[in-house]
């Protein structure tokens, strides 16, 4: 996928990956799984993953962003002035983290710096022409589950 440039040439979108597995006894395949998926979305959607910004995180806690070496230095090479990829990738949200206040966090980072989210297994992607990044999208998300919690989503009642 392109996206046109100031100048009006196509640029290509390049990708940086995240991946993580909480349990250090699979780590390696589950990171490994994680890591093709997101290297199939990219070649899919036309993204170059960007030499160097593949990052994980194996044995980490679900819960908390702190102690996530791989994640930190993703986010942290996203605030430079020559931020090295355009789109993250990542497996699913709960891959980033399972707090959602976390994940928005992190989204809102790299949104201000230019830089979407892609969450393949959720199929929450934001492309670089689309409109509403995916905080928006989550709080749509987000409506639905306090809807099916207390009982009901456009009018239809669960049991």
């Amino acid at each position: 996928m392109t996206v046109e440039a100031n100048q009006g040439k196509p640029t290509t979108v390049r990708c940086g990956i995240y991946a993580r597995c909480a349990v250090m006894l699979h780590d390696e395949a589950a990171v490994g799984k994680q890591i093709a998926e997101c290297r199939r979305v990219a070649r899919e959607t036309g993204w170059l993953v960007a030499s160097g910004c593949i990052r994980s995180d194996a044995g980490t806690s679900r819960t908390s962003i702190a102690g996530r070496p791989g994640l930190q230095a993703l986010r942290a090479v996203a605030e430079t002035k020559a931020r090295p990829f355009d789109v993250l990738c990542c497996e699913s949200i709960s891959r980033m983290s399972r707090n959602l206040s976390d994940v928005l966090a992190i989204e809102d980072t790299l949104r201000r710096n230019g830089i979407q989210l892609s969450f393949v297994a959720d199929e929450i992607r934001s492309s670089i022409l689309d409109a509403e990044p995916v905080h928006g999208r989550l709080a749509h998300w987000i409506q639905f589950l306090r809807g099916a919690r207390a009982g009901w989503h456009d009018g239809l009642a669960f049991e």
